[in-house]
């Protein structure tokens, strides 16, 4: 099967292009300024994945998803972008929707995969599920809009409230000081804030914002929550019983990364 990756040359492609080669496959990178160019890697192709930002994904469905005889995106989001992906392209065109819940990384095994099928799914989308799953992934089968729900309700928490700590740091002390005065398990939030405010992460989450349907609604659920809160009515008690029986394993392996802080 020739595979074509469109942006391939960013990370997602970086990570999964091998993959294919290994499975047996031709993949062929595409984009602007490449040989082949996107139309006719796009002709060329049996399926076609698009690995570009959401917001550059639906002028490229425009002028390019007539070529494709299937097609799969890696988008972050999937509702809008599998009504682009069904809407420009041809009634045989197969379409499915995936999102490797990771980066750059070296190995995709024991990693999350979201496959979203649709009413065009076939036997070229599924190879390419296979091949992931031969490489050790863990596939997590769900439909777009139950996707995008959980990713807002997940996502939107930890970068909210990630970023309002960040704010109030930012506004308040020092961070020399803040690491000099903290206990670890703070040393490793204030890491993990760092991570995510890297740049190459702002257009990411900025299109999470636009481009999920849910992110308004959700938002405003967050906002009486931490309402509810800061106004000391709830426990932890309602927290104690989300984990039920994880809540021991979540400790002890908070425990270990605890331990690695100096």
């Amino acid at each position: 099967m020739i595979i074509n990756i469109v942006g391939g040359r960013g990370k997602m492609g970086q990570v999964h292009a091998p993959i294919f080669k290994r499975a047996g496959h031709k993949v062929i990178i595409s984009g602007r300024e490449t040989i082949p160019s996107l139309e006719e890697a796009t002709k060329q192709a049996d399926i076609t994945i698009f690995s570009v930002p959401i917001s550059a994904l639906e002028d490229n469905l425009k002028n390019f998803g007539k070529y494709c005889k299937a097609l799969m995106d890696f988008s972050s989001v999937k509702t809008l972008p599998i009504e682009w992906m069904l809407k420009y392209t041809s009634k045989d065109c197969e379409v499915a929707g995936l999102h490797p819940e990771y980066g750059s990384i070296p190995s995709i095994k024991n990693r999350s995969i979201i496959y979203c099928k649709t009413e065009r799914t076939g036997e070229k989308c599924e190879e390419i599920v296979r091949c992931l799953q031969n490489e050790g992934a863990k596939i997590r089968t769900m439909t777009p809009k139950y996707h995008d729900l959980l990713a807002t309700r997940n996502q939107l928490a930890r970068l909210a409230l990630m970023k309002t700590l960040g704010v109030y740091l930012a506004e308040t002390i020092d961070v020399e000081d803040i690491y000099e005065s903290s206990p670890p398990p703070t040393k490793i939030i204030i890491d993990l804030l760092a991570r995510q405010v890297a740049p190459e992460n702002d257009e990411m989450y900025d299109a999470m914002e636009k481009y999920n349907p849910f992110w308004q609604s959700e938002k405003q659920q967050l906002l009486k929550c931490m309402q509810r809160v800061l106004e000391g009515k709830e426990n932890p008690d309602k927290i104690r019983k989300f984990f039920g029986k994880e809540l021991e394993p979540a400790q002890k392996r908070a425990a270990e990364f605890i331990k690695q802080v100096k």
